[in-house]
C-alpha cells in the first residue's frame, strides 16, 4: 500500500510527481503489485496508478498472464474518466487471457458508449486488441470501425486508422 499512499499526496496533474515515483520502480515487477492494490484506492489513486502502469509498459515491461488477468479484473473498479483511459491505452501492450475476455469485452462497450472522446478513441484499442486475440470478434470489430470512421469525431477516425494499419 506503500503505492497508493505516495499518490495520495498526487494534485492529480503533476506529471513529474508521477515520474518520480516510477523511478523508484526501475523496470520492477513489484509496481505492477503495488499498482494492481492501488486500483482499490481513492479516484485520484487510480489514475495516477493506471498511469504509471501505462508508463511501464510503455518503457517496455510486459505482464505474465496471471498479472495480465489481475488488471483485466480490475477494470471494474476504475472510476475517473482518466483512468479508464489509460486502462485503453494499456491494451496494445496485453496478451488477453481467454478467461479475462467477458470482462473486458463489457469494459471496451462501456468505454465505446462514454462521453469523453478521448475514452471512446481509445476503447476501440481495446476492441483491437479482443479482435486480436478472438478471431470471432473480428467482423464485430470491423463494422464497427466502419461506422465510426463514417460519423465518428477526428479522434476516433485518426485512432482507427492507426489500428487497422496494424490489422488483426
Amino acid at each position: 500500500m506503500q503505492l497508493a499512499k505516495r499518490l495520495g499526496s498526487w494534485d492529480g496533474k503533476d506529471v513529474a510527481f508521477l515520474e518520480k515515483v516510477y523511478a523508484l520502480y526501475p523496470h520492477d515487477a513489484a509496481l505492477a503489485q503495488d499498482v494492481f492494490q492501488a486500483l482499490n484506492s481513492a479516484a485520484h489513486v487510480q489514475t495516477g496508478a493506471t498511469w504509471l502502469l501505462k508508463r511501464h509498459f510503455e518503457s517496455g515491461a510486459r505482464l505474465d498472464a496471471r498479472a495480465t488477468g489481475r488488471f483485466l479484473g480490475s477494470l471494474a473498479l476504475l472510476e475517473p474518466w482518466e483512468a479508464r483511459l489509460h486502462a485503453l491505452q494499456c491494451m496494445p501492450f496485453l496478451v488477453i487471457p481467454a478467461r479475462s475476455r467477458a470482462v473486458l469485452e463489457t469494459f471496451v462497450r462501456e468505454a465505446l458508449e462514454s462521453d469523453v472522446k478521448f475514452v471512446r478513441a481509445w476503447a476501440f484499442a481495446g476492441l483491437h486488441a479482443l479482435a486480436k486475440a478472438f478471431e470471432d470478434l473480428r467482423p464485430e470489430a470491423e463494422a464497427l470501425f466502419d461506422e465510426a470512421l463514417e460519423a465518428g469525431p477526428a479522434s476516433v477516425r485518426a485512432r482507427i486508422r492507426n489500428l487497422r494499419k496494424e490489422g488483426f
